[in-house]
């Protein structure tokens, strides 16, 4: 008999966010000591999985997903533009997504079967994950760079994340041990390039 290959589980993709702030901050000497990138990504759960929780889900991270905004060089010309990744209409959550009409209906047929309702969660939550990340950073000893976040020094990523409301329990930081790097040559700052290129992080002001 084949085997066949098995599906990418909600759990293998909360595992990959890492560890809340706030834990962080309680917890600062649990913070790994090796050299590498660390990732931060905005990542809050439903506190139930019913409907009514569902949708004040998705209306939070619409309203407090900070706004992209990135400034370009045009022919010596400088303009900023700003991109909302979950829309801006908060009190239409599934339009705000960019969900048809004909997918909002589906969608709210499902949400009458019980059953359904977690598993859709996973999926909105799961597209968290599929987010630009709050910020990537990289550091030769990444518990002394967490450190000056977390006690704001050298830092402003913490006085960002309270300037758009965004609570350090949904704030998740994951860690990548650097395995590229010589014993005369560091290479962390080429994973945090490829990161960031690809990403484009919310709070990283110079990408690379």
């Amino acid at each position: 008999m084949t085997r066949k290959h098995g599906s990418l589980s909600f759990s293998n993709i909360r595992s990959m966010r890492g560890k809340s702030l706030r834990t962080i901050i309680a917890n600062p000497d649990k913070v790994p000591s090796y050299s590498g990138v660390y990732i931060w990504r905005y990542w809050p759960q439903p506190r139930s999985y019913t409907k009514s929780d569902l949708l004040d889900f998705l209306k939070k991270i619409i309203l407090e997903f900070p706004v992209i905004e990135k400034e370009l060089t045009i022919k010596n010309d400088s303009i900023t533009y700003s991109r909302y990744a979950l829309g801006y209409d908060c009190n239409n959550p599934f339009s705000s997504l960019g969900l048809t009409e004909k997918k909002i209906t589906q969608l709210e047929t499902l949400l009458e079967n019980d059953e359904k309702i977690e598993p859709i969660c996973n999926v909105f939550e799961m597209m968290l994950y599929m987010l630009p990340p709050l910020y990537i950073g990289k550091a030769n000893i990444i518990s002394d760079r967490i450190n000056q976040h977390i006690n704001r020094r050298s830092s402003k990523l913490l006085d960002k994340l309270d300037k758009v409301n965004i609570s350090h329990g949904d704030v998740y930081i994951s860690f990548i041990e650097d395995k590229l790097s010589l014993p005369d040559k560091d290479m962390s700052d080429l994973m945090e390039i490829i990161f960031q290129r690809v990403t484009n992080p919310v709070f990283t002001d110079r990408q690379g």
